[in-house]
């Protein structure tokens, strides 16, 4: 009798681990989708986008995207890299008045902001400081007179000429030294002093359309 008990205890104890490892393994099938799919959230929403050093160009090379404009990725003497971008050729939105410095982060492009910032007060020619962002006459200019404006947002630095004052009366010059861009009859010259207000009201709009257009084209 006592040995029929035990083999009765026996069994029971197998049935029981035989329906504990049954509901582990079952719970593994169900569950295991759900972690794993929380988990390359979790990894997705941990990853910091960096938008120059990835995007899609090695370092010193260049691309055209909407045919008129010009995006390179260049690096500042610190080894910050960066995303120059410009209009090629015609001015047909405010936005085309402008060009841009993409960085990585807003803390980078924070320092580069606050260099340039520096700079310009050093050369000091007409410096104003308006509390995120600067005008200024730009330096190393031989043919006419430039004035500048540099405005910070968040990990894009905009630039944009409110003036433009050229020894030759016939055309503009081209915004810098060495940029593809053709020049513009005065004739169709935009009323660039327009654009301090429009960069303050656009600049959430400008952002989007440097990040998700062209950087996306």
């Amino acid at each position: 009798m006592g040995h029929s008990n035990r083999k009765i205890r026996t069994a029971l104890y197998i049935g029981i681990g035989i329906s504990i490892l049954f509901v582990i393994v079952l719970a593994m099938v169900v569950l295991y989708p759900y972690f794993l799919a929380k988990d390359m959230r979790s990894k997705g929403r941990d990853h910091v986008q960096k938008y120059a050093t990835e995007y899609d160009l090695d370092h010193g090379e260049k691309r055209d995207v909407l045919d008129n404009w010009n995006i390179a990725k260049r690096s500042k003497n610190d080894g910050t890299v960066f995303l120059s971008i410009y209009r090629i050729m015609g001015l047909d939105k405010p936005v085309d008045y402008m060009h841009f410095e993409v960085y990585d982060s807003e803390a980078d492009a924070e320092v580069e902001y606050l260099n340039l910032k520096k700079e310009y007060q050093t050369y000091n020619s007409n410096f104003r400081d308006c509390n995120g962002y600067f005008k200024s006459d730009e330096p190393y200019v031989d043919d006419g007179k430039v004035y500048t404006m540099v405005f910070l947002k968040d990990n894009i630095i905009i630039f944009t000429y409110l003036s433009v004052e050229s020894c030759y009366a016939e055309m503009e010059p081209a915004p810098v030294a060495g940029a593809d861009r053709s020049e513009e009859p005065i004739s169709n010259q935009f009323d660039r002093a327009s654009l301090e207000n429009y960069i303050i009201k656009n600049q959430d709009a400008i952002k989007v359309y440097v990040l998700e257009i062209l950087l996306k084209s």
